[in-house]
């Protein structure tokens, strides 16, 4: 699975060397660029249990910390049907406060050194799910062709590969997503209503050639969930495909949409 591309390593490639030659005198917070107290340049520590949200992620101030204190804890559980079968998505904190912030930072202006922590937040979410015992492997929610160029880097690609490796699964990147027309590229998912979603995704999703899933738990990564019509139409292709169920993880859930479908 690619999860970059070439401009983007030249450019972080450049951007390392500039901080080599011109090392900054304090580091700043991910987020809100307030300067670090020298404990939390290294690790997170007893911030731990500032958020209550398990280890602290590196490089985020105590002020933004708070934030996510106001806002811990595991967010609801949903359902989606599909077709008659049912996908359990499983996100590790609401869509609020910190998690917004983070998100939003990591999946639009490249704050790649939080994938770690969204990882480990995603595997807490996991552990213990009786559900998840019999994942076979892990696929993540694939990205258009057009997006990818222009970000730079696969977000959801980069997430998936850390759980992989946290739950010892195999990353099996088996799905695709077909190239939108230009007009549709202009406006987010998260802007349309759950109809228009729907409509948008339809077809939008196909399995990569050679891929085969029959008979296998797919363990399936996303960001943000919020109606739940991606997870429907990927979950589609792959029972289709022969998968023998689906459960979804994503970093998060935005808790004041609702649909027919429970999420």
């Amino acid at each position: 699975m690619e999860s970059y591309t070439w401009r983007f390593l030249l450019r972080s490639a450049a951007n390392q060397a500039v901080n080599w030659l011109f090392p900054p005198q304090q580091g700043t917070c991910l987020l809100c660029q307030r300067p670090l107290h020298e404990f939390q340049l290294g690790a997170g520590g007893d911030s731990e249990s500032l958020a209550g949200m398990g280890p602290a992620p590196v490089g985020i101030c105590f002020f933004c910390l708070q934030d996510a204190a106001q806002s811990a804890g595991y967010a609801r559980p949903g359902v989606v049907s599909v077709k008659g079968r049912t996908v359990r998505v499983l996100p590790a904190m609401p869509y609020e406060g910190l998690a917004r912030s983070a998100i939003r930072k990591w999946k639009y202006d490249g704050v790649l050194g939080l994938t770690d922590w969204f990882s480990s937040q995603v595997v807490r979410a996991c552990k213990g799910d009786p559900v998840l015992a019999d994942a076979t492997c892990i696929t993540p929610v694939p990205t258009t062709p057009d997006r990818f160029r222009k970000r730079g880097y696969h977000h959801v690609g980069l997430l998936a590969t850390a759980v992989a490796r946290e739950l010892q699964l195999p990353l099996y990147s088996c799905l695709v997503r077909r190239p939108q027309a230009k007009e549709e590229f202009t406006q987010s998912q998260t802007a349309k209503s759950v109809t228009e979603r729907r409509k948008s995704l339809a077809g939008a999703f196909c399995m990569r050639p050679g891929a085969d899933v029959s008979d296998k738990h797919v363990l399936l990564v996303d960001d943000v969930v919020t109606t739940g019509a991606t997870v429907e139409a990927c979950s589609q292709v792959l029972f289709r495909a022969g998968a023998a169920g689906v459960t979804c993880v994503a970093i998060a859930r935005v808790e004041s949409v609702r649909e027919h479908n429970h999420l």
